[in-house]
């Protein structure tokens, strides 16, 4: 070696010893990958500046205003960093070297990288990859891997709240050449704005960014990338607030290629490349247009990509500045779909909906007969259409039970005009939910009012269906008077033995369901998930009331999803109540008519105390030691699940016992195994959790 060579040797090594402090406090994890290279190496620090590059288009896309969403300084902050060093010139056979993972000290880096003992020449080649936290520390394999790996976003485009972002270069490792490395985002920037012309009379209900990937490639895999596959995209959550003061999104690359269409009139699904229509991203905008006394739901789709026409690639580090300019309905434009809103569903507290359908529901109608006693006017709480007030400000799902980001309703709309609320029920999807109208945009404020949706493929109708129906049956039963459904309120199928058999509880006088279990005899409570199907608890919340704190029902509506339990009442005499120690709510689901607190769909409700007092002795046939449960009459089956105990809002008595609520107060009628005949009209605390089930709501009953 000559003397040139070693003097350098010697000054990189004393360098790397005056630094090495530096490179600890700044390192988190250190990686030194083994595996037949690394004893050819020898440790080097190099110092390392960092920058952000600007987006690649950014001075003649430049906005011209900050909107919401946007994520201001956040777009260019370095947090962390993780250091790939893999020995060559890029080729994704490279093997890794050295991983490190840093979290401070990015300021003044010095980076501690491997030098080729034998080449100290030897091109290496550096990756870098920005606020993906320490995810990555656990790397092995060649560059090739690394450029697959994928890191999840959430529904704003954003990982942890960070902007991910990447660089590369390809060096000598040399402790007296510093580098300078330039990061570009792996996101791309989406500014919509919004415009009406001028006599145009159109009132936005939402917009929403659709076929959005779900993840980020760390590297360039494909042309068309990601793959068409449904699982792999999501619809971000609709914005209904302020649609005309714009709103910024962040999203992965989503590269689809050209398609055929010459104007931007005709950029749909249908004119994307060949196969590729499904999975291009696009903004839709929709809402109410009214012409000639006529209302129509009106959804504009505008695809993405680098031109206006044929373009369906979403790049990476790229800004697209989208203006959506509404001047009518000219169904000449392939983008537009017109709908005209089907009518609305009777009011009730309770929507049953067949899978793939559409409905829309009338929020600013009462859902039943008003109760006064209560303290309640729905009216002075929600709003009237006929009054022409409106106090909701946003809708939203408070839980339901689907766990998929599909979730059991597509394309939630309100229509603030009108106080309507449409959705569509996602194909292939059963289960329930439960839907709000909030006080504030965002789903913020009070509660004003819930609703319970039951997707369903059971349809009892409200005509004089008996017998066989859609999904299930209709039961006529003389002996009681009464016509009803097949299974309990919320439940999915009347099978013995089956979890989907099992609905949901209710406190009396209360109209929102509260979730009990999936398993025919097990007191596990079933678990519940937000409207992006992510996990929010299991069953009830609960809260304790007594006899010395007035509970008033307007409380318990804006809580739906809480469970008023009561610790200190004497639960032998039937006197416990949820809102208090007092009977003024005994009206709330009267014995007489469907009140606005009745938890059954319209031309459905509750059965009466001199119903179920007929039901009384009656035998229950056909007990199950398998399946838990018995048969009413030979023709209901009634599965004995159980019930919400009043102290804790756990599940009692699983698989021995079912107790059902009639709409007189207190009144209930229980079956259990350990008795033939059922026990009808006996008295039990309002505070406990029984099970519903509907008869049909008919004179005299």
């Amino acid at each position: 070696m000559d003397m040139k060579k070693h003097i350098l040797n010697v000054i990189r090594k004393y360098m790397l010893l005056l630094l090495l402090p530096l490179m600890m406090a700044a390192c988190e994890k250190v990686t030194n990958v083994t595996g037949g290279i690394n004893e050819d190496y020898e440790p080097v620090g190099v110092t390392v500046g960092l920058s952000v590059s600007g987006y690649k288009n950014q001075e003649r896309t430049r906005a011209s205003q900050i909107l919401p969403g946007d994520m201001g300084n956040e777009e260019n902050a370095i947090h962390n960093i993780t250091v790939f060093q893999f020995d060559g010139n890029g080729d994704d056979t490279n093997p890794l070297v050295v991983l490190r993972y840093i979290n401070s000290g990015l300021d003044a880096l010095v980076l501690g990288l491997m030098q080729p003992k034998s080449d100290p020449d030897k091109d290496q080649f550096l990756y870098f990859v920005a606020n993906t936290g320490d995810q990555l520390q656990n790397f092995t394999g060649v560059y090739g891997d690394l450029k697959q790996k994928l890191i999840s976003v959430n529904d704003a485009g954003i990982a942890d709240g960070t902007m991910v972002m990447t660089a590369s270069l390809v060096t000598t490792i040399n402790a007296l050449q510093p580098i300078q490395i330039s990061f570009n985002r792996k996101l791309a920037k989406i500014n919509v704005t919004c415009s009406i012309a001028d006599g145009v009379n159109f009132i936005p209900a939402r917009v929403q960014l659709r076929n959005v990937p779900k993840a980020l490639a760390l590297g360039s895999i494909s042309s068309i990338y990601p793959m068409g596959d449904a699982n792999n995209f999501q619809n971000y959550l609709s914005v209904a607030d302020n649609i005309m003061g714009g709103y910024t999104w962040y999203m992965p690359e989503n590269l689809r290629g050209i398609g055929t269409a010459t104007d931007h009139r005709y950029k749909t699904a249908s004119t994307a490349p060949s196969g590729q229509g499904d999975y291009c991203t696009y903004i839709e905008l929709s809402g109410l247009y009214q012409e000639s006394g006529t209302s129509k739901l009106v959804s504009y789709k505008v695809y993405l990509g680098g031109n206006n026409t044929n373009d369906y690639n979403v790049e990476a580090n790229r800004i697209y500045n989208v203006n959506l300019s509404v001047k009518g309905v000219n169904e000449v434009d392939s983008r537009l779909t017109v709908v005209t809103l089907p009518e609305a569903e009777t009011p009730a507290n309770c929507y049953m909906i067949l899978p793939g359908t559409t409905m829309v529901i009338d929020m600013l109608k009462p859902p039943g007969t008003a109760v006064p006693a209560s303290g309640v006017d729905y009216a002075t709480r929600v709003g009237s259409a006929s009054a022409g007030t409106n106090n909701i400000k946003s809708i939203g799902i408070v839980w339901q039970t689907e766990d998929t980001p599909d979730g059991l309703i597509q394309d939630l709309t309100f229509l603030e005009a009108t106080g309507q609320a449409m959705f569509k029920a996602t194909p292939g999807n059963t289960g329930n939910l439960l839907l709000a109208a909030y006080s504030e945009p965002e789903q913020q404020g009070t509660i004003l009012w819930s609703w319970h949706v039951w997707v369903t493929d059971y349809d009892p109708g409200i005509g004089d269906a008996i017998g066989d129906v859609p999904g299930g049956k209709v039961h006529s039963i003389s002996a009681d008077g009464a016509v009803w459904m097949d299974r309990d309120l919320g439940a999915l199928t009347a099978t013995p033995g089956k979890g989907t058999t099992l609905g949901y509880a209710y406190q009396w006088g209360r109209k929102d369901p509260f979730p009990m279990s999936s398993n025919i005899s097990a007191s596990v409570l079933r678990p519940l998930y937000d409207a992006k199907g992510k996990y929010l608890r299991s069953g009830v919340a609960v809260e304790e009331r007594n006899s010395a704190g007035q509970l008033i029902v307007g409380q318990s509506i804006s809580e739906p999803w809480v469970f008023y339990t009561n610790t200190v009442t004497n639960h032998s005499t039937g006197s416990g109540y949820w809102w208090g120690g007092n009977s003024i709510n005994i009206y709330l689901w009267s014995d007489g008519v469907k009140t606005m607190y009745d938890p059954c769909p319209a031309g459905w409700r509750l059965p009466t105390g001199t119903i179920v007092g007929k039901m009384k002795g009656n035998t229950m046939q056909s007990w199950s030691g398998t399946d838990y449960g018995a048969y009413y009459r030979g023709t209901s089956w009634y599965q004995y699940y159980g019930y919400l105990l009043y102290n804790t809002g756990t599940i009692g008595q699983t698989g021995q016992t079912g107790v059902y609520w009639s709409s007189a107060v207190r009144k209930m009628y229980q079956l259990d195994q350990y008795h033939t005949n059922i026990d009808g009209g006996g008295i039990r605390d309002c505070d406990y959790g029984f099970i519903g089930r509907c008869i049909k709501d008919t004179t005299g009953s």
